[in-house]
């Protein structure tokens, strides 16, 4: 079934599907009268529906039924990342919601050397927006990728305050992953790990994370690039305490 996004979800009436989704159902999909259709919302909210009716600028639909959530990752994890070059920030937006990252945070660290501001970086937000909603819709994820405002490296490390455990990756760290998450368990606290921009943290920046509580560890012996350890990392981190673990696949299997 084709899943389309809806910014509010009105049950209650007829609702309807606008501006770009509905472009895209009515002219690329050709969808007809009749045709089943999901809708989904930023309040985990998703329903099957019918549509009824085509107009001009919208796509009237007819509820069936509520779809219960079931792809919501159990555990909390954020992500900030320190802004990257070019284009390598959008791209980091479609795996890490696929991957169900639950809070992405970009922040300025002292190596960045993309550096927007004002209407740029407003620009930016909205089109990571867009392509987190456009992720959901191929993923069937059903809530959103809350897109935290840019910070700076002392308002990042804020936002980890009550997070049960905080990571930190940093290249000089020959640990492993696996060695800090030895025997840790995870509540509602949830993770939250910090990952720099191409040139990585400096020394000061990774003493600063310390100072606020955070683990600092590597992930193996080589030098991944900031966009491959931001991935690799959430990858892991979803295994051992997230739902693409076996333990999680076995409670799915006995539903």
């Amino acid at each position: 079934m084709r899943r389309f996004y809806v910014s509010k979800f009105d049950a209650s009436g007829m609702p309807v599907i606008s501006g770009a989704e509905a472009h895209h159902l009515r002219k690329v999909l050709r969808l007809k009268v009749g045709d089943c259709v999901a809708l989904f919302d930023d309040q985990g909210n998703q329903f099957e529906t019918v549509i009824a009716a085509f107009a001009d600028e919208y796509v009237k639909v007819s509820v069936i039924r509520r779809i219960p959530a079931s792809t919501q990752p159990p555990t909390r994890l954020v992500v900030a990342q320190g802004f990257l070059k070019e284009r390598k920030m959008d791209k980091l937006v479609r795996p890490l919601t696929e991957l169900g990252v639950s809070h992405w945070i970009p922040f300025f660290a002292v190596r960045c050397v993309a550096l927007p501001n004002g209407k740029r970086l407003d620009a930016r937000r909205r089109r990571w927006e867009k392509l987190m909603h456009e992720s959901m819709k191929q993923c069937g994820r059903n809530r959103p990728m809350a897109i935290e405002p840019p910070l700076d490296l002392a308002g990042a490390l804020a936002m980890a305050a009550g997070s049960d455990l905080k990571l930190i990756l940093y290249e000089k760290m020959r640990n492993s992953l696996e060695d800090v998450l030895e025997e840790k368990s995870i509540t509602s606290g949830g993770l939250f790990i910090m990952l720099g921009p191409e040139g990585g943290f400096t020394a000061g920046e990774v003493q600063q994370a310390v100072d606020h509580g955070f683990n600092p560890t590597g992930l193996g012996p080589r030098t991944l690039r900031s966009e491959t350890a931001t991935l690799a990392a959430c990858a892991i981190l979803q295994y051992r305490f997230g739902d693409m673990g076996k333990k999680a696949l076995d409670k799915q299997h006995e539903v």
